[in-house]
């Protein structure tokens, strides 16, 4: 919820730095800076007593955060280990220094020159 505070806050001010539509004819409300902390002050302060009115909303609103917050710590644990798994098989399947690098199923192919079939026959392109 503070994040969403904290954008808000800063859209608001993105916006208050917009300037009017000089096409209209009418100059953009002036708003001092000074205006705009007192204006932010008071509604950080309205948001605090938010739960003394509306206690049903509060709490319904804590329990849908706790349950954001436990699939995001579920989602990040999953993707810490896909992560942790995938680095370990990368990590076994390189070859040792001076090895090579073709596997198992590279090396069962037989080799054979480009453009040719397995007869021996050199396969040309028609033009």
């Amino acid at each position: 919820m503070f994040f969403l505070i904290r954008s808000a806050f800063w859209l608001c001010l993105v916006i208050l730095l917009i300037p009017g539509d000089p096409e209209s004819g009418s100059a953009a409300p002036r708003v001092t800076l000074g205006q705009a902390f007192s204006a932010a002050g008071a509604t950080i302060y309205d948001l605090s007593g938010f739960c003394g009115r509306n206690p049903e909303a509060c709490e319904t609103g804590g329990m849908a955060l706790a349950m954001i917050g436990e699939k995001a710590w579920q989602g990040a644990e999953f993707l810490i280990t896909a992560i942790a798994d995938n680095i370990d098989r990368v990590e076994n399947d390189v070859p040792a220094a001076g090895t090579g690098t073709l596997t198992e199923a590279d090396l069962l192919t037989p080799w054979q020159a480009p453009g040719t079939t397995r007869s021996g026959v050199v396969l040309t392109a028609s033009r």
